[in-house]
């Protein structure tokens, strides 16, 4: 068996404005903790670009020293070659 619903009382003027107020603060505090976090991402986000970039280099000169390995010990050797005819 249900209870009977008791009557509501009206909301009194000073309630109200302080449940406004209160919404407001909350609403405020959202923003900024959310323009906080866009902050936070974007430095994120430009960190990990520059991350990126530093190791897409690092592969290229990893790349250009192997390619140029071959030619330099070739041409140690033809130096060695010739200081050992001289002797």
């Amino acid at each position: 068996m249900k209870k009977p619903k008791k009557p509501k009382k009206p909301t009194s003027k000073s309630a109200f404005l302080k449940a406004v107020r209160t919404a407001q603060q909350r609403a405020s505090e959202a923003k900024r903790a959310a323009r906080v976090a866009k902050l936070q991402w974007k430095a994120a986000k430009t960190a990990y670009k520059g991350a990126r970039d530093a190791a897409h280099a690092a592969r290229k000169a990893v790349r250009a020293a192997q390619k140029a390995l071959p030619g330099a010990l070739r041409e140690n050797r033809k130096a060695a070659a010739k200081v050992g005819k001289r002797k």
